[in-house]
């Protein structure tokens, strides 16, 4: 256990590091939050009280152990960070156990169970705020259980118990959590059968609760994201990034009769998932965040096996056992570990600032208003007024009629419900951009032509994001208009 504790040891250091801070998550991170919120206060899951229930956030436990956190004292931020946390270590526990199928010495295990937490995008990704790394790590848990014999009625009950767990984080954890089911009814039907049928079970009583509580078990972003992008592109993109790899695929090749690549491979199911279902991308292909992870397994544990065992020219004319095991080393710590240098040097605000200022200023704006905005996280978080989203991620009605009926039906719904501010995204010249998510995202400019946008509302001023500008429009017979003129002044770029 020596290897394991040296790795988690890293591993938290490298958080502390690169000083990642629970107050960097991103502006998605806070439509969970604002769901966690309003559950925590005895709303329900609604993105503002006193509305129906609506699936805006994707990942349900983590929605609900934040609510659960909330009602402890703690702040959204500081609790996804903390799971985040977890999560990373998780990732390493489970490269360390699947590592031991490969070698017993603690110092390639630990070599091994440390190298996932190198990827740049793992740490990319603890910085979200976001669900990714608590996915990745209890997808990854789950794997390494599988990959541990012998398969017994209590193991594979947790795993039921996990896979379940799997499934409230993520739906799409269903399509690899499929796989391993039918390997373990292939295995042992006899055993597996009945546990089977309970986990079917509990996830149609699931499905059959998100029906009676939402109306629709699918959850807005289908609405919004799936058919929105080239899947076909965004699984190539990953797979030349990471899959592609001599490392890679000779990792793949060595683990070939191991169950470390039997009990892992079926996460490559995401791939096919997303190809057909061509979602709004991920950033840092969060979709794919497991498979990213487990690539570096496979790479460590292929210069393990080279370390451990190298070619007899290599160890008698070259380098010796001593410095080839050492060379290879070397080479699977720059290969996956230098980006992160280049990554984390470079990183940018990943939560604008500007943004965060502007909600806490609406904060104190009165008499309430209403606020149209796309897919907004932070700025109803921290103000605590209501938004309309123009995406429909918080809007069920615009999620659901707005595919049907197109983007002039979403902009006038919008417009029907007069909101006292609207933001809409422009270039340096101040002119709308067209370009985002949902059905509306390329008709913005279309809705700062309407007419009645145009009689009724005044710009106020323009943020700078760091990633763009957005600027903001408040109606001119709203009685909060000074208060909002007076709120964005000290922010304003132009």
């Amino acid at each position: 256990m020596r290897g394991l504790f040296a790795a988690l040891l890293i591993a938290a250091a490298l958080i502390a590091a690169w000083g990642l801070r629970a107050e960097e998550a991103w502006d998605d991170a806070y439509i969970t939050y604002q769901y966690a919120k309003h559950a925590a206060d005895g709303a329900g899951i609604v993105y503002f009280p006193g509305d129906p229930p609506s699936q805006g956030s994707t990942t349900m436990l983590f929605t609900l152990l934040i609510a659960g956190a909330l009602r402890l004292g703690m702040e959204a931020e500081s609790a996804a960070f903390a799971l985040n946390t977890g999560g990373v270590a998780l990732i390493v526990t489970a490269a360390y156990l699947l590592g031991g199928q490969v070698t017993r010495r603690p110092f390639w295990r630990g070599l091994i169970a440390v190298l996932p937490a190198l990827m740049p995008f793992v740490i990319f990704h603890q910085a979200s705020g976001m669900e990714t790394n608590f996915w990745t790590g209890l997808t990854l848990l789950t794997a390494a259980l599988l990959a541990s014999a012998p398969r017994t009625r209590g193991r594979v009950s947790l795993f039921a118990a996990l896979g379940f767990l799997l499934c409230l984080t993520r739906p799409d954890s269903a399509v690899f959590v499929g796989v391993w089911w039918l390997l373990l009814l292939i295995e042992n039907r006899r055993q597996n059968f009945p546990l089977f049928a309970l986990f079917t079970a509990a996830g149609l009583l699931y499905v059959l609760g998100l029906r009676a509580y939402f109306g629709d078990f699918l959850p807005n972003a289908f609405y919004v994201k799936v058919g929105s992008t080239d899947g076909v592109g965004y699984g190539f993109a990953f797979a030349r990034t990471f899959l592609i790899s001599p490392l890679v695929l000779w990792g793949m090749w060595t683990l070939r009769r191991s169950p470390v690549l039997r009990w892992t491979a079926p996460l490559f199911m995401l791939i096919l998932f997303y190809t057909v279902s061509s979602p709004l991308v991920g950033m840092g292909f969060r979709f794919f965040h497991p498979l990213t992870c487990v690539c570096a397994l496979y790479a460590a544990c292929g210069v393990v096996r080279l370390a451990e065992h190298p070619p007899a020219l290599i160890r008698r004319r070259a380098l010796g056992l001593r410095g080839a095991q050492i060379a290879g080393v070397a080479l699977l710590l720059w290969v996956i570990a230098y980006p992160t240098v280049g990554v984390f040097q470079e990183r940018a605000p990943i939560s604008p600032l500007a943004l965060r200022a502007w909600g806490h200023a609406l904060a104190v704006v009165r008499p309430p208003i209403s606020v149209a905005y796309g897919d907004a996280g932070m700025l109803p978080y921290f103000s605590g007024q209501r938004l309309i989203d123009f995406v429909g991620l918080a809007e069920p009605v615009i999620a659901r009629e707005g595919s049907i009926r197109g983007a002039d039906w979403i902009i006038d719904y919008v417009l029907d419900q007069q909101p006292e501010l609207i933001g809409l995204y422009v270039d340096s010249a101040g002119q709308v951009t067209d370009g985002g998510h949902g059905v509306v995202g390329t008709a913005y400019s279309r809705l700062s032509a309407r007419a009645a946008f145009q009689a009724d509302y005044v710009h106020i001023g323009t943020l700078d994001y760091g990633w763009g500008y957005c600027a903001w429009f408040a109606r001119a017979d709203s009685p909060a208009l000074t208060a909002l003129q007076a709120a964005i002044h000290p922010l304003s770029v132009r």
